[in-house]
């Protein structure tokens, strides 16, 4: 059983009236409506999953929890709008633990422009439980999919991959270098990529996208299936944190294994047209890192050009 396999198994029978103009299968669900479309994702942490309490502090932890939720706004190529946050809460959560939380919203809500709209709150008989869901708006038909890649189109990242899973392995190893402290700061207080996304959407050249929560060859493999074609990356073409290599010797890690599968980066991985490529890259400065192929066909090569072979593809919940 994976997350594929349980959520095919949820959807199934589920009614898709014409109003829903995308539903279950995407970063976020796309409601149709006058003038503007609105943007709907929802996420759960949970602790002792997603984060252990006595590796974070509760202002990162609440200001995360958000970040990631809005990531998926960014990956349409939306704009955000507003939250709302439900909290499972058990007796070791102190009243200060909550108002250091509180901070931590009230700050990422300021950064992104982003507004509380209500939520619930109960009790937990075990871990804490945060779970938010974000609303969003795009205009009408633009939101940018998975399923607009064609053969041929490059695939480009806006920013460096890695980190975030370096920086968990520096907590679980204690690595407490100061070449390790960028990298515990990416996997801690992750950005959602949002002004990018509207950047890229209003470009008009961008013909898919995704955010990458669960790894790169993951994730591009959900455009890849979504598109109905395939993908070559090339390792050497994707951007990675000054140091990176570094600290992955430190932590013995696989760099390259660390960078295709490594996930909570939250940076967007997305196609151009390659119609549109030579024009895309005079005007932008994103990594291109691979291209749009036939269906099938999913690869990722080395720096000596040979062939990857990966020991797993990203994070799945039920791996």
């Amino acid at each position: 059983m994976n997350e594929e396999h349980v959520i095919g198994l949820i959807a199934k029978g589920a009614t898709q009236p014409a109003s829903l103009a995308v539903g279950i299968g995407d970063d976020c669900a796309v409601i149709k409506r006058s003038g503007e479309d609105l943007l709907v994702s929802s996420d759960i942490l949970l602790e002792e999953v997603h984060f252990r309490c006595h590796t974070t502090d509760f202002t990162s932890l609440a200001a995360k929890a958000l970040a990631v939720n809005l990531s998926d706004i960014a990956a349409m190529g939306g704009e955000a709008r507003f939250y709302t946050l439900s909290l499972g809460i058990p007796k070791n959560i102190s009243i200060d633990a909550i108002t250091s939380m509180a901070e931590g919203f009230r700050k990422t809500e300021k950064m992104y422009q982003v507004s509380l709209m209500g939520g619930d709150t109960c009790k937990s008989l075990s871990h804490l439980v945060i779970s938010i869901t974000v609303l969003g708006t795009v205009p009408s038909g633009e939101a940018l999919l998975r399923s607009g890649a064609s053969c041929g189109d490059g695939i480009y990242v806006t920013g460096p991959l890695g980190s975030s899973a370096l920086g968990l392995r520096c907590l679980e190893k204690k690595v407490d270098h100061p070449k390790a402290h960028p990298f515990l700061r990416a996997h801690q207080l992750p950005s959602a990529q949002l002004q990018a996304g509207i950047q890229l959407r209003k470009s008009g050249m961008v013909t898919s996208m995704i955010d990458v929560s669960d790894g790169l060859f993951l994730d591009l493999e959900r455009i890849a299936k979504a598109s109905g074609v395939g993908f070559e990356i090339e390792v050497k073409n994707i951007p990675r944190a000054h140091n990176f290599e570094a600290v992955c010797r430190l932590c013995d890690l696989d760099p390259i294994e660390t960078i295709l599968t490594g996930g909570e980066d939250y940076q967007l991985c997305f196609t151009v047209d390659v119609k549109k490529s030579a024009e895309f890259e005079k005007k932008y400065s994103y990594a291109r890192i691979g291209t749009i192929c036939e269906q099938g066909r999913v690869v990722a090569f080395d720096e000596k050009g040979a062939m990857i072979s990966l020991s797993h593809k990203g994070y799945d919940h039920f791996d």
